[in-house]
C-alpha cells in the first residue's frame, strides 16, 4: 500500500493540465498522459508555448468515462476489463494511440489481448461486443473490433453447427433424417440485439465460413419477430395504424433485407412465417420485388399452408373486399377450408368467463375435448346452459384461448414458451384421453419428451414458467419432471466432461483443477430459490460432482444477493424492505445449506461475502457459524480483506467484527490440532514393541495428505513408523513442494484471472527467486526417493535370504532392533524435511529396549 500510495495519490501533486471531454473536465497531469497517449503527445509538442494547461478533445469514443478508464491506465490504477467495456476501452486506445511505440504494454495491446483470449471466445460474449461497437463507429472499424467479432461469430456458430450435424448424422446412420427440422440454436437470441446492417454482415459471413442455410431459418424468424414487433397485420379489413414516417421507414430496411436474407432451400421457412412476412411487407408497402419474391416462396409450399395464412388483409379498405384477394394463391383451398373456418355463422350456444374476458363459443367442441366442461354442462339443473365462468385458471385467458383454438382445430404454435401453460391449462380443463385421442394433454406430455426437455436451457425455462403456474404445474408433474431431466443432462455431460479431462491429463497430474463454469449455469439464476434447491439435490442425486456445484451456486448469489451493501467499514445497515430482506435471508440460508463439503470447492472470498451477508441480514446462527467454520478449513488461502469483516451494529466500539474473526481462528486452531491426532496416536500406539502386521493395520488409517510439515518432518525420521508409511509421507511431501512450484494448490476465485487481467504492467513480473529453490529441493527429493526405493528392494532381498538361511530368535534384544543401514538411510533422507522443528508432546512413553543406547540428535525430539 505504501509503496502504491505515491502512484494512487498523485493528486497531491498539483495538477499541470486540464483535459476536458464533452461536459467534463479532468484536472491531471501532463507526464503519465504523455508517455501513454501518442495523440496527446503530438498535442503538446505541437503547441507552440511550453505551458500547455488545457487541452479539449472532440468525439472521444465512449466520451467523458470511456476517458476516465484511459487516464486510470496511464495513471498505473487497476480496473476491470470485462465484455462490457472491451469495445469502448479498445476504440478510445486507438482514439488516443495507445499503442506499442510510446509504451510497452500499452492499452491497445492490452485490450487486443483480451479479445483474443477471453471476450471473443464465445458468440455471446463476440454479440455483446457488437452491439456496443454499434454506437462507435466508424473508429470500431477502424481498429477492427467489428470485424472480429464478425468473425468470431461465424467461425463459433459454424463450427457448432457441423459437430451438431455430425453427431445427428451418427444419430440417424439409417438415412432417415432427411426431413429433420431445423433447430433453434441456443444463442440464436443473442443475435436480436444487433442492428439488420450488423446483424446482415454476420449471416453473410457465417454462410462464408460454411454455415447451413437450412439452420438459418430460425435466426432470422427470431430477429424478424422482435424487429417488427408492433405491427397490426392481423387485423381483418382495417385501416392502417398511423405510424412515425422514421419508424416505418426503418421497418421497412429491416424486411426487405430479412427477405433478402432468406435461405433458397424448400422448407427451410414455415409457411405461416413466409404469410406474416408478405402481410408486414404489404403493410410497410415495400419494393414489389420484395413481395413477389415471398409469394413465390409461399407458392412452393402451398401444400403446408392453411386458411389463415392465406386470408391477408386488404389495409387499403376500399370497400370492395375485406381481404387482399390479388394476393391469394389457391382459391379451391380456401372454397373446401371455408366450410370449417367460417364456423362463426353458427350463432355461439355458451359464453365462458375467464378473469374479465369473455369468450362466445359454441359447447360441441368443448364437451367433446374437455372434461371438466363436460362435467359442468351435465351438472347444470336446465339443459340451457348459456353462461359458464371458470375461477383460477392457469394461465388466465390467454390459456384458456390457447385450448379453445385446440378444440376448434385451429392451428397454433407448440413452443417451449407457452408449452408449460398448455399443461396446465389442459390439466385444469381435463383434456386426456378419456375424452378425445390425441387430446391437448398427451399433445403437450409429447412435446415436453421428445422436444423441450433435451435441453438444459429449455428445461429452465418452461421450470421458471412454471413457477407462477402452481400448485397445478406439480399436480401436472411438469415441474418434477423438468428437474429430472436437468439433472439427467447436467450430470451426463460433467461425467463426459470429467471423462474426456482425466483422458487428457491420464499422466495423473490433474489432482488440483478448479472447477469449470458450465456454460448451463448462467440460466439457473432465475429460478426461484426453492425450486433451485430441489434442482441441485437431484442433481447430487444424479451423480453430479459436489466439487463442480461451487461456481453453480456462486452465480446465484450473486444474482439473488445483489444490492446489498456488505463492503462497507463500520457503516450503518441502509434500510430495505422487510420482505426483500426475509426473502434474501432465506436464499442466503438455503445456499448455505447447500455448499459443498469437499474442500476448496468454494473460494475463501466468496465465503467471506457469504459471511457479511449472513451478519447483514442477521441469519441464523447455525448459518454463520457453519460459514466460519468453512472459512477456518481454508483459512491459509484467505488475504487481508476476507477477514475485515465490517461490523454493522456500529456500536462505536469496533469498525470491524473481531468476535468473528476470533471464533475463525479458533476454529482454524482446532482444526490444525485434529490433523495431527491420528499421528500423535498411532506414534504412542508404537511406543511398545509391535509387529510390521500391527503397524501398517494402523497406519493404513492414517491420512498422510493431510499433516502439517512439522508432522511430515517427523514422520519421515520416526524409525516406529513402517517404510511404506515413510514413502507415502515423502511422496506427499514432494508433491506439496511440486503444486508450490506450480503457484496453486486449488482454486482462488472465479474473479482470479479477471484480478489478473486487471493488474498493471508493472505487476506482471516473473516469479521471485524461491521457486527456483523449491523446484532444485524437488528435483534433490526425486533423487532421494529413488535411492530408498532401490535401497529398500535390497532390504527386502536380505531380509528374505536370512529369514530363509538362519531361525530368528524372538526373545532376543536384536530381534526388535531395526536393521542399521536402514535406519541410517532414512535419516540421511529426512533431512530436507526434518529443518522444520519437529513438534512434541508431554508424557512420553520411553522403551525399555531402547534405553540402554544414548539415542542420536534426530531422536531427542520424539513424541513418544
Amino acid at each position: 500500500m505504501k509503496r502504491a500510495s505515491a502512484w494512487a495519490f498523485s493528486h497531491e501533486i498539483p495538477s499541470d493540465v486540464t483535459v476536458k471531454v464533452g461536459e467534463v473536465s479532468f484536472s491531471l497531469h501532463k507526464f503519465p498522459l504523455v508517455s501513454k497517449s501518442g495523440y496527446i503527445e503530438k498535442l503538446v509538442s505541437a503547441s507552440s508555448g511550453d505551458d500547455v494547461s488545457f487541452i479539449e478533445l472532440f468525439d472521444v469514443p465512449g466520451g467523458a468515462e470511456a476517458f476516465e478508464l484511459a487516464t486510470k491506465f496511464c495513471y498505473g490504477i487497476n480496473f476491470e476489463i470485462s465484455v462490457e467495456n472491451i469495445a469502448v476501452l479498445r476504440c478510445v486506445a486507438e482514439y488516443l494511440e495507445m499503442t506499442e511505440d510510446y509504451s510497452v504494454g500499452n492499452l491497445v495491446g492490452r485490450a487486443d489481448s483480451y479479445l483474443n483470449e477471453v471476450a471473443l471466445k464465445t458468440i455471446s460474449g463476440a454479440v455483446s461486443i457488437l452491439h456496443v461497437s454499434e454506437r462507435l463507429l466508424p473508429i470500431a472499424e477502424k481498429a477492427k473490433v467489428v470485424s472480429r467479432c464478425i468473425d468470431a461469430i461465424a467461425f463459433i456458430a459454424s463450427k457448432e453447427t457441423q459437430l451438431c450435424s455430425s453427431m445427428r448424422s451418427d444419430i440417424s446412420s439409417d438415412g432417415m433424417a432427411s426431413h429433420q427440422r431445423p433447430v433453434v440454436q441456443w444463442w440464436a437470441e443473442d443475435f436480436t440485439v444487433l442492428r439488420i446492417d450488423i446483424f446482415q454482415r454476420v449471416v453473410i459471413a457465417m454462410m462464408a465460413r460454411g454455415f447451413k442455410q437450412f439452420s438459418l431459418g430460425p435466426i432470422i424468424m427470431l430477429y424478424a419477430q422482435k424487429s417488427l414487433r408492433g405491427l397490426e397485420i392481423f387485423g381483418k379489413g382495417r385501416k392502417k395504424i398511423e405510424i412515425e414516417a422514421q419508424e416505418e421507414h426503418e421497418k421497412r430496411v429491416v424486411l426487405e433485407t430479412l427477405v433478402s436474407l432468406l435461405p433458397r432451400e424448400k422448407n427451410a421457412m414455415s409457411v405461416s412465417f413466409l404469410s406474416m412476412l408478405l402481410r408486414a411487407a404489404i403493410y410497410l408497402e415495400t419494393t414489389i420485388a420484395c413481395r413477389l419474391d415471398l409469394e413465390k416462396r409461399m407458392a412452393l409450399q402451398l401444400g403446408q399452408a392453411v386458411l389463415d395464412d392465406l386470408l391477408i388483409p386488404s389495409y387499403s379498405f376500399t370497400g370492395d373486399t375485406l381481404f387482399d384477394v390479388d394476393t391469394e394463391l389457391i382459391s379451391s383451398t380456401m372454397k373446401r377450408a371455408s366450410a370449417w373456418a367460417f364456423s362463426h355463422e353458427i350463432p355461439s350456444d355458451v359464453t365462458v368467463k375467464v378473469g374479465e374476458v369473455s369468450f362466445s363459443l359454441h359447447k360441441f367442441p368443448l364437451v367433446s375435448k374437455s372434461g371438466y366442461i363436460e362435467k359442468l354442462v351435465s351438472a347444470s339443473s336446465g339443459d340451457d346452459v348459456s353462461f359458464i365462468e371458470l375461477f383460477d385458471v392457469p394461465g388466465g385467458a390467454e390459456a384458456f384461448e390457447l385450448a379453445t383454438k385446440f378444440c376448434y382445430g385451429i392451428n397454433f404454435e407448440i413452443s417451449v414458451e407457452n408449452i408449460a401453460v398448455l399443461r396446465c391449462v389442459a390439466e385444469y380443463l381435463e383434456m386426456t384421453e378419456d375424452y378425445s385421442v390425441g387430446n391437448l394433454v398427451g399433445r403437450a406430455d409429447s412435446y415436453l419428451n421428445e422436444v423441450a426437455l433435451k435441453t438444459i436451457s429449455g428445461a429452465v425455462s418452461i421450470l421458471h414458467v412454471s413457477e407462477r403456474l402452481l400448485p397445478i404445474a406439480e399436480k401436472a408433474k411438469v415441474v418434477s419432471r423438468c428437474i429430472d431431466a436437468i439433472a439427467f443432462i447436467a450430470s451426463k455431460e460433467t461425467q463426459l466432461c470429467s471423462s474426456m479431462r482425466s483422458d487428457i491429463s491420464s499422466d495423473g497430474m490433474a489432482s488440483h483443477q478448479r472447477p469449470v463454469v458450465q456454460w448451463w449455469a448462467e440460466d439457473f439464476t432465475v429460478l426461484r430459490i426453492d425450486i433451485f434447491q430441489r434442482v441441485v439435490i437431484a442433481m447430487m442425486a444424479r451423480g453430479f460432482k459436489q466439487f463442480s456445484l461451487g461456481p453453480i451456486i456462486m452465480l446465484y448469489a450473486q444474482k439473488s444477493l445483489r444490492g446489498l451493501e456488505i463492503f462497507g467499514k463500520g457503516r450503518k445497515k441502509i434500510e430495505i424492505e422487510a420482505q426483500e430482506e426475509h426473502e434474501k435471508r432465506v436464499v442466503l440460508e438455503t445456499l448455505v445449506s447447500l455448499l459443498p463439503r469437499e474442500k476448496n470447492a468454494m473460494s475463501v472470498s466468496f465465503l467471506s461475502m457469504l459471511l457479511r451477508a449472513a451478519i447483514y441480514l442477521e441469519t441464523t446462527i447455525a448459518c454463520r457459524l457453519d460459514l466460519e467454520k468453512r472459512m477456518a478449513v481454508q483459512l491459509g488461502q484467505a488475504v487481508l480483506d476476507d477477514l475485515l469483516i465490517p461490523s454493522y451494529s456500529f456500536t462505536g466500539d469496533t469498525l470491524f467484527d473481531v468476535d468473528t474473526v476470533q471464533r475463525i481462528m479458533m476454529n482454524y486452531l482446532q482444526s490444525e490440532n485434529e490433523k495431527h491426532s491420528a499421528y500423535n496416536a498411532d506414534d504412542e500406539y508404537f511406543s511398545p514393541p509391535q509387529s510390521d502386521t500391527e503397524k501398517k493395520k494402523v497406519c493404513s488409517v492414517m491420512d498422510c495428505q493431510k499433516l502439517s510439515r512439522d508432522a511430515c518432518a517427523h514422520a519421515a525420521q520416526n524409525d516406529r513408523l513402517p517404510v511404506q508409511t515413510v514413502v507415502q509421507v515423502l511422496y506427499y511431501e514432494q508433491q506439496r513442494l511440486r503444486d508450490s512450484m506450480d503457484g496453486s494448490v486449488g482454486w482462488d476465485s472465479p474473479n482470479n484471472f479477471r484480478d489478473k487481467a486487471n493488474l498493471s504492467p508493472n505487476e506482471l513480473n516473473p516469479m521471485s527467486n524461491e521457486f527456483s529453490i523449491l523446484r532444485r529441493e524437488n528435483e534433490d527429493l526425486k533423487l532421494e526417493i529413488v535411492k530408498l526405493r532401490m535401497k529398500l528392494k535390497e532390504v527386502d532381498r536380505s531380509s528374505l535370504r536370512s529369514a530363509s538361511s538362519s531361525p530368528v530368535i524372538y526373545g532376543s534384544p536384536s530381534a526388535d532392533k531395526p536393521p542399521l543401514p536402514r535406519k541410517s538411510f532414512i535419516n540421511s533422507v529426512s533431512k530436507k524435511l526434518g529443518r522444520l522443528s519437529p513438534f512434541s508432546r508431554g508424557g512420553s512413553a520411553t522403551n525399555p529396549l531402547k534405553s540402554r543406547v544414548k539415542p542420536d540428535k534426530n531422536r531427542r525430539h520424539s513424541i513418544s
